[in-house]
């Protein structure tokens, strides 16, 4: 059921359907205070359908800082992330406007290759 232009999706397991970023922080295994992009992916759930990426600030427990004397001795855990993302429209758009005679554009992430 709609609630004005939102869109009631219902429960959907973001880690796993919303472009990697919990991968992401894994592989990267962030510390506390970087920052970091995921991937650019395509995203469909909504429209208009474009490429997005995510980013992503590991949340810690108990949270330090970047001065990790404000805990001595205290071991902190990863306990989650802040993660905000970026519809590519701009990029998307750009890439659909050009007028390929009989040709075709890949997006190849240089770090992955993907």
């Amino acid at each position: 059921q709609s609630i004005g232009n939102r869109v009631d999706w219902g429960f959907n397991h973001w880690p796993k359907n919303d472009g990697f970023w919990y991968k992401t922080v894994r592989e990267k295994d962030l510390a506390e205070g970087d920052v970091t992009l995921s991937r650019v992916f395509m995203w469909d759930i909504n429209k208009p359908v474009t490429l997005k990426t995510h980013g992503i600030i590991p949340i810690f427990y108990p949270q330090c800082g970047v001065d990790k004397s404000r805990c001595p001795g205290m071991q902190q855990k990863r306990v989650g992330a802040w993660v905000v993302g970026f519809k590519l429209h701009f990029l998307s758009q750009y890439l659909s406007s050009l007028q390929l005679k009989g040709g075709f554009i890949f997006y190849v992430e240089r770090e992955t290759g993907n």
